[in-house]
């Protein structure tokens, strides 16, 4: 009868081992996929902050040349204006030296 108790007490400390030893591969799974999705979880804010930083260098991008495209445009109205202008007053100077005459 000893053997058979003996032999029910090792059957129940190796049930308790492997039972030990399946709760640690769990948790250690467990702790890979954690690490796992924080690390994905990084990786997704990075890439987010880097597209936002893209974005926003864009945006800058096209605010300058609309800037230098006003300016460009103003320059242009300007040296209009100024053509005109220079075009009346030859039409006025020669309107003047035939009334002279």
């Amino acid at each position: 009868g000893d053997e058979r108790a003996l032999r029910r007490t090792l059957a129940e400390e190796s049930q308790d081992a492997v039972e030990a030893q399946v709760r640690e591969a769990v948790e250690a799974a467990l702790q890979v996929e954690m690490a796992r999705s924080e690390r994905l979880a990084a990786e997704a804010r990075e890439e987010a902050r880097a597209e936002a930083a893209e974005e926003l260098a864009r945006a800058e991008a096209a605010r300058e040349a609309w800037k230098d495209e006003q300016v460009l445009r103003m320059r242009a109205e300007v040296e209009r204006v100024r053509e005109a202008e220079a075009r009346r007053f030859e039409a006025q100077t020669a309107a003047t030296e035939d009334a002279c005459e």
